[in-house]
Order: structure tokens, then C-alpha cells, then sequence
């Protein structure tokens, strides 16, 4: 778990540990609910930050959710556009309890956007292998407050790279 205050932006953006949905998630799919987390979160307000990163291992795939307090929206960035609703309102749940537990303000869960990007407007990957890369990308991107302006690229050998780098003033 990472907190980073990035000076240029003046944003807060805490990164959760890749064990934190899983545990959050029961094991038939469902909330587990605030006791499940409650350690992993345990030394952070994450009301304070701008944003929360939330990397999902999806058995054989990787996604990202972004807790975005400034918007008030939870989004699923998944590079092979799959939906991922559920994970959001999962992630509102566990939102509403931490709020009641760690601090005393009215969190209002109705005035929260859920849900995923739309496909063409996230950059997608065009093997089955790079998701996990895609997430790193997106987190750096995000944590920027950056555009998703890269791009999966092929070299003539077959090699597969990324072209576009955040762009630091």
C-alpha cells in the first residue's frame, strides 16, 4: 500500500494492496464486508485522498478500480473492456462502512457515479497477455491526473511495447 502526494497536481492518491478486493469479496462473490479489510486500512484515512487505486486480479486477468473522491466516481479500467458493475457497488458498500466507522460526515452514496469506461475511450490491449501492464499504465497515467494517451504497439520482430509517457510541465 502506497500513499503518493504528486506536487505538480496536488493530488493524493493511495494505492490498495492487490489482497484487499479479494478479501473484501466473500467467497461466493458477494460483500464480506468492512471486518474483512479492516487491517489493510487501518493506518490511512482514505477520505482524505483524491484518489484510491484498487487493482483486481480477476483470476487470469487484471483490472483496476479508481475510488475517485474529487468526482465522487468508482471505475473499473479493464484493457479487454469487460464490466465490472458489481465490483463498483462492492466498493460503495465498503465506502458507506468505513465512513461510519473512521469518521464522523454524512457520505452520501447517491451522489456517487458507478460503473466502467467506455471501451473506446481507454486505451484496450490487443493480446491476451499485457492486462497487467495496462493497470500499471492506467494507475500511472491517473496518478498524474494525465490523459490515457499510450498506446500498445508491435515491433517488426513481434515484440510488444507501449508508446507515450505521461508528460511532465
Amino acid at each position: 500500500m502506497k500513499m503518493s502526494n504528486n506536487q505538480q497536481e496536488g493530488l493524493k492518491v493511495y494505492s490498495l494492496s492487490t489482497f484487499f478486493y479479494p478479501k473484501l469479496r466473500s467467497i461466493d462473490g458477494h460483500f464480506a464486508g468492512h471486518a474483512a479489510v479492516k487491517k489493510l486500512t487501518k493506518s490511512v484515512d482514505l477520505f482524505l485522498c483524491d484518489l484510491v487505486l484498487v487493482p483486481l486480479h480477476l483470476g487470469s486477468h487484471w483490472a483496476l478500480a479508481v475510488i475517485d473522491f474529487k468526482s465522487q466516481t468508482i471505475q473499473c479500467y479493464d484493457s479487454m473492456g469487460q464490466r465490472h458493475d458489481e465490483i463498483c457497488h462492492i466498493l460503495l458498500k465498503y465506502l458507506m462502512e468505513e465512513n461510519k466507522i473512521k469518521t464522523a460526515c454524512c457520505f452520501e452514496p447517491s451522489r456517487w457515479t458507478l460503473g466502467r469506461m467506455r471501451t473506446n475511450a481507454i486505451p484496450k490491449q490487443t493480446n491476451g497477455n499485457d492486462c497487467g501492464v495496462f493497470i500499471c499504465k492506467y494507475a500511472d497515467f491517473l496518478s498524474q491526473g494525465k490523459p490515457l494517451t499510450f498506446r500498445q504497439a508491435t515491433s517488426e520482430t513481434g515484440k510488444t511495447g507501449f508508446s507515450g509517457s505521461p508528460k511532465m510541465e
